[in-house]
């Protein structure tokens, strides 16, 4: 019964649509008609030109995966898998919002927020392929986006055993747990990216250099 409340709480979490609701209420404008039309911290400055507009939302997103764990670590007694359950569904509801036509964000900041209190491990490996994807191949958000999330899982599974067990906050049995948890962000994350990457494609063509 536990994990049915936390997956509920979670996800009811992660649907708090923070750039549509501040952009409506700043701007007048549906945000998901307008720029990229993603629900998220990056779409919302751009669409509002405003710097605070695009941090209020980044902070409120990251408080959202941070909740979902910090709730799902009291209810569940910090078992890794209702912790697990919390931040998969926190960025589920971010991504896919059941009050938005399941339209949402890309769910980075969210999982950022969730990641930090289960391993910050997470986080750094998935910085470090987004700024190889970003500054080698394209230097494109995007595609910085697509890298990391296809990669960091790769860094993520290379990690010794004895570095989890010094920078993991949950209790866990088995670190590949761990590092399926890690895969399982990253893919909902990366079924986001894959429609901006096929335009980045289209363009790409029909722009060629």
């Amino acid at each position: 019964m536990e994990y049915i409340v936390i997956i509920i709480v979670s996800y009811l979490l992660g649907t708090i649509p923070a750039a549509y609701l501040i952009v409506k209420l700043t701007m007048g404008e549906d945000i998901r008609q307008k720029g990229s039309r993603n629900i998220g911290a990056m779409n919302s400055y751009e669409v509002s030109g405003k710097k605070w507009i695009g941090i209020t939302v980044l902070l409120i997103d990251l408080t959202k995966g941070i909740l979902s764990v910090l709730l799902a670590k009291y209810i569940s007694n910090n078992d890794f898998f209702g912790v697990a359950l919390a931040s998969v569904f926190a960025v589920m509801g971010h991504n896919f919002n059941i009050f938005l036509g399941f339209k949402g964000g890309r769910g980075l900041a969210t999982a950022a927020g969730s990641s930090l209190l289960i391993n910050p491990l997470f986080v750094l490996h998935w910085v470090i392929m987004w700024i190889l994807g970003f500054f080698v191949i394209k230097r494109n958000v995007h595609v910085g986006n697509l890298v990391a999330s296809v990669f960091a899982p790769v860094l993520v599974f290379s990690t010794p055993e004895s570095l989890f067990e010094s920078t993991t906050f949950v209790l866990y049995e088995n670190s590949l747990h761990l590092k399926i948890l890690s895969a399982i962000i990253c893919f909902i994350i990366l079924t986001r990216h894959i429609q901006p990457i096929k335009e980045l494609i289209a363009q790409s063509k029909d722009n060629p250099i």
